[in-house]
């Protein structure tokens, strides 16, 4: 009992998990002003999971190095604004706003931007894992394997949106916001695709060192 509130308290000491709970926070509070609270819930949903995952985890003693942390938020605080306005209609994005209208947008692509950390973030996240299980990060191998971790994570999310359809949910039609573009899955893949590559490019040169425990090691 002691050793459990020991851990409780060390928790709330640490800098990162409180960050994270003020996200987490942040996030659930979205929801009040939203466009849709149930088209809120299947976007932000993934935010929120992905949160608590990481949370669970920084609970048994994994840690994650500051660059990662700071990606996870980013990606986190994307999804949470296309719940909360809908990924069709968030602000600045729309073919008539400042950012629309510069580049000469017909449709608010807000979602792209979303779908581009679909692949940046796991890419990254992958070579971090890679990295901890001890997976030789010199070579093709790694950087294949990632990539292809984060096309297999964009294909998922495109297939969730296709039987979201199917079965007619409500607000199905401004979760998939294809605003009338019949490309728009493959769009959002080749936009997680570009992503990952983004990454590889950015990371080409970083040493994947990290001070993640491996899952072997994690605190029980």
């Amino acid at each position: 009992m002691e050793d459990s509130l020991t851990t409780e308290y060390s928790l709330l000491k640490d800098k990162d998990f409180r960050i994270y709970i003020w996200v987490l926070v942040l996030c659930v509070l979205s929801v009040f002003g939203s466009y849709d609270p149930l088209v809120w819930l299947m976007e932000v949903a993934p935010a929120l999971l992905g949160l608590v995952t990481i949370m669970i985890l920084m609970a048994r003693g994994v840690r994650f190095p500051p660059f990662l942390n700071a990606i996870f938020i980013f990606h986190a605080f994307i999804l949470t604004v296309g719940g909360y306005f809908s990924y069709a209609r968030v602000p600045f994005f729309n073919p008539d706003d400042f950012i629309g209208d510069t580049l000469g947008w017909t449709r608010n692509n807000y979602d792209k931007l979303g779908h581009f950390m679909q692949g940046f973030t796991p890419y990254v996240a992958c070579r971090q894992l890679l990295a901890v299980r001890g997976v030789k990060q010199k070579g093709f191998f790694p950087i294949f394997l990632a990539v292809s971790v984060s096309l297999a994570v964009s294909a998922l999310y495109e297939l969730i949106e296709y039987f979201t359809c199917v079965f007619s949910v409500d607000g199905a039609d401004d979760f998939v916001g294809m605003q009338g573009d019949p490309y728009d899955a493959q769009t959002d893949i080749l936009g997680a695709f570009i992503g990952a590559l983004v990454a590889v490019f950015i990371f080409m040169k970083f040493r994947w060192k990290t001070n993640l425990k491996s899952c072997d090691e994690v605190v029980r």
